[in-house]
């Protein structure tokens, strides 16, 4: 099954090994695999200080380099006396490497601003941290390496997060001691680079494998949409609230991805969410047409309620009762669909008022 998008965390030595440049190919893939917010970067503490102590490195190595090749400019200009180029002049390099470790750290404020980042503490709890330092478990395990208590704080503070907001974690690190480490929590998936991280993302669905086809290529949908829809939706009431919260963004547009949900949906955990953002408030009424008739717009989420009504009678019922007055006929078919799921007195007395607008409009 296609990967589902969780939190994400980024070694820091990902990012070394891509030069401390957010500019890569690789980077700017994982960039256009996801729309700007459409998830979270786990940014712990220990994490950004270490890369920011790598761009000084680096910021230093960069200033030498240019000071040293000014100079040899200089050099060949005055040993051959060439006059068909002008000397390079270069600030100091104090205020040269100042200015290049400035280009850095914005380069990656910008590249933070396409996710939604969440900022995570030093550590989570020292005390395990110590415990695994005893134990000699991973991320200190290694014998060959030196002692791993940054790694240790990251997954520390990893943990820290997952017990707060019940969220899976995808960790994309190339160590293999870190590795090692991440397969003790059930709740992280590791990758060992970013290619594997972003390949893990490509459908294995066809738009012809889907049970809905795509309809308009025009409206707001890919197949990469749907396929995630589909596993989001497989997960039953086991999705975690950042799952919920991606699939609310891949329906907003409306379009075949909001048709899709609601054709498929049938837990309830998505009941709550869709009432508190305004999906049951407004149900379409008749559209008249300008030839003088009348249309009846489709409302994919009455579907949804229908379904639901199995295992969730008195929610439903309650909504139900409660919509706008609406004279649609498709929308009256689906309340009529629950009145006969009920079969009881108290369905028919709650819902009349729809009943009656059903009956009326059927004439």
């Amino acid at each position: 099954m296609r990967h589902i998008p969780t939190s994400l965390y980024i070694d820091t030595q990902v990012f070394v090994r891509n030069g401390c440049r957010v500019n890569t190919q690789v980077l700017i893939q994982l960039l256009e695999t996801f729309v700007k917010g459409g998830i979270r970067l786990l940014i712990p503490a220990i994490m950004e200080r270490e890369l920011l102590r790598h761009y000084q490195r680096t910021a230093s190595d960069i200033a030498d380099k240019l000071s040293s090749a000014a100079n040899r400019l200089c050099e060949v200009k005055k040993k051959y006396q060439f006059k068909f180029f002008s000397s390079v002049e270069l600030p100091p390099k104090n205020n040269l490497q100042a200015k290049c470790y400035d280009e850095m750290v914005h380069q990656w404020e910008t590249f933070k601003e396409h996710f939604v980042v969440e900022k995570l503490p030093i550590v989570g709890n020292l005390e395990d941290v110590v415990d695994w330092y005893f134990k000699k478990e991973p991320p200190f395990s290694d014998p060959k390496k030196p002692k791993e208590f940054p790694d240790a704080f990251v997954l520390s503070a990893l943990e820290h997060y997952h017990k707060k907001y019940e969220v899976n974690i995808d960790v994309v690190s190339k160590d293999g001691d870190f590795g090692d480490a991440c397969k003790r929590y059930p709740f992280i998936a590791h990758f060992s680079s970013l290619d594997e991280y972003i390949k893990a993302f490509e459908p294995e669905l066809t738009s012809e494998d889907l049970e809905r086809p795509v309809i308009d290529p025009t409206r707001p949908i890919t197949t990469e949409d749907l396929t995630e829809l589909q596993a989001i939706l497989g997960r039953g009431n086991e999705v975690t609230s950042f799952e919920v919260e991606r699939a609310l963004r891949l329906i907003a547009p409306r379009g075949t991805n909001y048709e899709y949900f609601f054709d498929h949906a049938k837990d309830g955990v998505w009941l709550e969410p869709l009432r508190s953002n305004g999906y049951f408030d407004n149900p379409p009424d008749l559209e008249e047409t300008p030839d003088g008739g009348y249309q009846a717009p489709s409302w994919p989420p009455i579907n949804y309620l229908v379904r639901l009504y199995e295992t969730m009678p008195e929610r439903v019922l309650e909504i139900l009762e409660n919509l706008p007055k609406t004279s649609n006929p498709r929308i009256l078919e689906g309340i009529m669909d629950v009145v006969l799921k009920a079969d009881s007195v108290e369905a028919v007395n709650r819902l009349s008022p729809r009943i009656l607008s059903f009956l009326e409009h059927a004439r």
